[in-house]
């Protein structure tokens, strides 16, 4: 093959293409995966839900006080 004579070869190989875009497209994903990582670890609550939280005993236990308000309401 004559690589000097590169007009005799022009065009002839999608190769060089596919990888270009192959390449471009792994470059994509992985911005979009590092924004989109940086992002849920920023808004933790995403992954984070405070209904899951289990609560001591001591702290489901109402006060006297709170109670007394609960009954003056009612």
């Amino acid at each position: 093959m004559d690589f000097y004579n590169s007009e005799d070869h022009a065009g002839t190989s999608y190769v060089p293409f596919i990888g270009f875009m192959l390449f471009l497209i792994g470059l994509v994903v992985i911005i979009v995966g590092a924004a989109t990582y940086f992002t849920a670890t920023r808004n933790f609550n995403i992954f984070y839900d405070t209904r899951d939280v289990k609560i001591t005993y001591d702290e489901q236990m109402m006060s006297d006080d709170e109670k007394a308000k609960l009954l003056k309401r009612n």
